[in-house]
């Protein structure tokens, strides 16, 4: 008989708000951008375009990773004073 190979198991977690942020950047935003540019130019296909180049372009804006970093940032209690 061969011996069998231990495989590692790698289990990876998604935070709750990695996820919201991919749905509000992703789907709202995007959604948005593409009725936009449908409404100006009449055409899917420059709205399916820059739908995908908008988002993307907007997940390398400065500001827009300074907004999700401070997202992750909890506000810290101050302690009640009797």
């Amino acid at each position: 008989m061969s011996e069998s190979k231990q495989r590692p198991f790698i289990f990876v977690t998604i935070k709750a708000s990695t996820i919201r942020n991919i749905f509000v950047l992703d789907l709202l935003a995007g959604t948005g951008i593409y009725y936009l540019i449908k409404l100006v130019t009449a055409s899917v296909l420059l709205g399916s375009v820059g739908s995908a180049l908008g988002t993307e372009v907007m997940k390398r804006i400065p500001i827009a990773r300074l907004i999700q970093m401070n997202r992750s940032i909890s506000p810290v209690k101050k302690a009640d004073r009797h």
